[in-house]
């Protein structure tokens, strides 16, 4: 098993959560003011935060196995595929955006069933089916409370397990 890193799991949960919660509060509140002024500071604060963490709280600690190094990558073409779909997704007119977090769920959820079969924690297995069971749900309605209900499926099925698994072998970094 690969050892658990929870807080930055955590962390990156919780952040994205808030930034697709505040889409969806300047969407539907018609707040007056462009949501990337809530996007580009916390994701350059968060990578801040993740770098300075990283240097810190896990310099001496042993180097990971090659199946962390794999994991590590999963999760880096994750992030990738959903940078790419959102890219294609403001330069192609005919897409809903509000489409985008089902797509993100399908790819969240390949993210998740590859590191349970690396990992063989259940969790992840389990993570995997809910993100595809919301992606499911997410595309049938396209409307702006998808940012919404993706902020919770993020809280549910990404920062609710990694607090457990946290939680459950420590307080490992």
């Amino acid at each position: 098993m690969v050892p658990f890193r929870g807080l930055v799991f955590i962390f990156w949960g919780l952040i994205v959560a808030k930034c697709f919660l505040a889409e969806w509060a300047v969407a539907v509140y018609q707040m007056p003011f462009n949501s990337l002024y809530v996007w580009v500071p916390t994701l350059i604060f968060a990578t801040v935060c993740t770098w300075v963490y990283a240097g810190v709280a896990l310099k001496g600690t042993p180097k990971r196995p090659i199946t962390g190094s794999f994991v590590s990558a999963v999760w880096g073409g994750c992030i990738m595929a959903c940078v790419l779909l959102t890219i294609i997704a403001f330069g192609a007119a005919n897409i809903s955006l509000f489409l985008l977090p089902a797509m993100f769920s399908v790819v969240i959820g390949v993210g998740y069933f590859i590191h349970s079969v690396v990992d063989h924690r259940f969790v992840y297995k389990l993570s995997a089916y809910g993100w595809w069971v919301g992606a499911v749900g997410l595309s049938l309605e396209t409307s702006v409370n998808n940012l919404a209900w993706f902020a919770l499926m993020i809280l549910i099925l990404q920062t609710a397990p990694a607090t457990w698994l946290h939680f459950r072998h420590g307080t490992k970094a």
